[in-house]
């Protein structure tokens, strides 16, 4: 290879390798916005599972779910999160799995609502000593 051909295919290999990273740094942001808007992001499935949890556990600490119910309630949520974990495995999260996932949140939805408005409601003095509010009876009998 002579001089002037070595310097033209470096030139053109340094412009090939500028474009290269140029092309690179305009498809990721492409990329990111195609997993976020495609299916692959999960910020509202957190959002969601969060506002269910604290459901949950409000429904816990007002009576409004005795121990048993809150118990199911929280092994429901536990499916989900390990059923988003197991489509997150491979780092995208199909519209099909989105879909499932949704729909199973939906279902625990509508249990912590059924569980929260039944007639069963924890015992009140249960939910007093469980929470940090003690009645003073229930100190005395504690002392004896």
């Amino acid at each position: 290879m002579t001089l002037a051909k070595f310097a033209k295919f470096a030139k053109f290999a340094k412009f090939a390798k500028a474009a290269a990273a140029a092309l690179l740094a305009a498809a990721f942001p492409f990329a990111a916005f195609a997993q976020h808007h495609g299916g692959g992001s999960t910020r509202h499935l957190d959002q969601h599972d969060a506002h269910l949890q604290q459901r949950i556990e409000q429904g816990s600490r007002d009576g409004s779910l005795t121990r048993h119910e809150a118990a199911e309630l929280q092994r429901h949520q536990t499916r989900i999160d390990r059923m988003q974990a197991r489509a997150l495995a491979d780092g995208y999260l199909s519209r099909a799995e989105r879909a499932r996932i949704i729909e199973a949140q939906h279902h625990l939805n509508a249990a912590i609502e059924h569980q929260r408005h039944n007639s069963q409601r924890a015992h009140p003095e249960y939910h007093k000593v469980h929470h940090g509010h003690h009645t003073s009876a229930l100190r005395q009998s504690r002392h004896h």
